[in-house]
């Protein structure tokens, strides 16, 4: 004999309902860091109606942030992109605490107010900074070797 699950599923893809609860949820498979892991989404709502224009917005947002990196591999994107499909899947990470995602959120508003025209500029014209700015370091570093105090 069968056992029966919390679940039921509905004839709109991703929402499912909780027997229980009678209340409807959205579920998406997302790839985070090459592991598959199921996104579930409270609807907060027990009327079908409801839960279906619900579920399709949710819907909207996930595939946003599935296509989200198509600019990277067809080469067009800017590190603008890059930061805020870097924001968006730190925010839709289940593995990530609330702290983790807090203090990456600042790390990129303050690299935004330090660097603005970082935004609108591809990842190529940026390594040559990183490469000057590495070349500095050094520099100083063995200036330090040579003269301490």
């Amino acid at each position: 004999m069968r056992k029966k699950t919390t679940w039921e599923r509905t004839p709109v893809q991703n929402l499912l309902r909780n027997r229980s609860s009678g209340n409807y949820y959205g579920r998406w498979t997302i790839t985070v860091n090459g592991k598959s892991k199921q996104k579930w989404i409270n609807l907060n709502t027990d009327v079908f109606s409801v839960a279906k224009l619900r579920v399709a917005d949710e819907a909207t947002k996930i595939e946003k942030l599935r296509g989200s990196s198509s600019a990277f591999v067809a080469g067009s994107g800017t590190v603008g992109d890059l930061m805020r499909v870097y924001e968006e899947r730190s925010k839709a990470n289940p593995d990530l605490k609330p702290a983790t995602i807090t203090s990456r959120l600042v790390a990129l508003g303050k690299l935004r107010k330090t660097w603005p025209e970082l935004d609108g500029l591809k990842p190529t014209q940026v390594i040559p900074f990183i490469a000057c700015f590495g070349t500095i370091l050094a520099i100083l570093a063995a200036w330090h070797e040579n003269f301490p105090n």
